[in-house]
């Protein structure tokens, strides 16, 4: 427990060091406002903007931050916009900073349930921070990181069940992907996905008639209570049940555009962005008939659930995700297909010199985009484009020269700042390894 709570803090305080801490979009300015009145007026339309479409979980749960803020604020004699300002800055340096330190010390854990040694378990868990779409997204308050970290709690939750306490961790596994439901309605799709892998898993892997009656009994119980606060929040909002606030919205783009997009473009292609996440699903779907049939399904569960949400996502009208680095959708599945990681950087440790070298460059890689991103000059260039409209957005999307990468750069900001990103990398790294060392020794 004390080598998981060192691990937690010490992702935190990079976290924090590194800084940097915006809204990241109107969205999410939107959501504090609905967690400010559901705190100070017990309401959930909020003053300035009225009901706004968006699902209520990270509004509930960013309460405690925002409420220690802005109650911070009052002590002080702050005006009131002043303590929203505080309670804002509390919230952004504190929930998905938080919230993703927490998916980190979890996946070190899961991984651990595959048998990995330290080393191996240390490494991915780094590289997941510091080698993924995770990092950018730390410093901004978008709904993905909860959602991410919920997707992992229902597949740990999963995993366990196939191994004693079946009862117990399935209903635990239920509850987390219902809870993720009112994250994003959109999940309802990955319950089914994942209640569907459970009956195949039971009824054909186990011909467990008794374990398959009480997943459909229990699995229906949760998915009525969450429907059921969904719509209740949707008549507390709007007036009506089936009204979800999603006006003129719906899966209208060319899904040939929309994949294209989200795995290869200069604008939010993933291959780009996240360089270490689509071998993993390449690695696991080449290789899937030699992992043990438990962590088959598991991670087949994982993979199948990113491939189902790319499509939706590659339908969604606005498939790019609006104000936002990379492709800020399919960062909720990152964490659950880097469970596939560790399996591949055991296969690279066997293979040739080089394969083992190209293999760090794309590590290396990987933090070095995220430490380029973290120049953010682009988030100036993106108010120029997006704001101004001084260039087209969809150039930014597929052409070059006009996208946030090749807008990204100026000399004495990005020098301090790529220092000042190594520093708290490198730091973290010896930290994290001296102690594990020390303490396992």
């Amino acid at each position: 427990m004390k080598n998981r709570i060192f691990l937690g803090l010490l992702f935190y305080v990079s976290i924090v060091l590194l800084g940097h801490f915006s809204y990241g979009a109107m969205d999410n300015r939107m959501k504090l406002h609905l967690t400010h009145s559901l705190a100070f007026e017990g309401s959930v339309n909020a003053p300035k903007f009225g009901p706004i479409k968006y699902a209520p979980l990270q509004s509930v749960l960013m309460i405690p931050t925002y409420v220690l803020g802005h109650l911070a604020g009052k002590v002080m004699g702050r005006s009131e916009e002043r303590c929203y300002k505080i309670g804002y800055r509390v919230t952004s340096a504190v929930f998905n900073p938080v919230v993703i330190s927490l998916m980190c010390v979890l996946y070190f854990t899961f991984i651990g349930e595959f048998g990995f040694d330290v080393a191996t378990r240390l490494v991915s868990s780094y590289l997941l921070l510091f080698g993924t779409l995770l990092l950018p997204y730390a410093r901004l308050m978008y709904s993905e990181p909860v959602s991410a970290f919920l997707i992992l709690v229902s597949l740990y939750f999963l995993y366990r069940s196939f191994h004693g306490d079946t009862g117990v961790n399935l209903r635990k596994s239920f509850v987390s992907t219902g809870v993720l439901c009112l994250n994003n309605a959109v999940f309802f799709l990955f319950y089914l996905l994942l209640v569907l892998s459970v009956l195949f898993y039971f009824w054909f892997a186990k011909r467990d008639a008794g374990v398959v009656r009480r997943v459909i009994f229990e699995s229906l119980v949760v998915l009525f209570i969450v429907m059921g606060i969904f719509l209740f929040y949707n008549y507390a909002r709007y007036g009506s049940f089936l009204q979800f606030g999603y006006k003129r919205e719906s899966f209208t783009s060319p899904i040939v555009i929309g994949l294209y997009g989200l795995l290869f473009s200069i604008g939010r292609g993933l291959i780009l962005y996240s360089p270490l996440t689509l071998p993993c699903v390449v690695f696991f779907v080449v290789s899937y008939q030699n992992f043990e049939f438990d962590r088959s399904c598991l991670l087949g569960v994982a993979v199948l659930s990113f491939a189902v949400f790319l499509g939706v996502y590659g339908k969604w009208y606005s498939w790019e995700g609006g104000w936002c680095w990379g492709p800020r959708y399919l960062l909720s599945f990152v964490p659950a297909v880097h469970l596939v990681f560790p399996f591949l950087l055991t296969a690279v440790k066997k293979s040739n010199r080089l394969i083992q070298a190209f293999f760090i460059a794309v590590c290396l890689v990987s933090i070095g985009i995220n430490g380029y991103e973290y120049v953010h000059v682009w988030g100036r260039y993106e108010t120029d484009v997006l704001m101004h409209q001084l260039i087209p957005y969809e150039y930014t999307l597929f052409i070059p020269k006009f996208s946030y990468l090749f807008n990204n750069w100026e000399w004495e900001v990005g020098i301090e700042r790529i220092l000042q990103f190594v520093v708290v990398l490198s730091s973290s790294f010896c930290f994290l390894w001296f102690w594990f060392r020390k303490r396992l020794a």
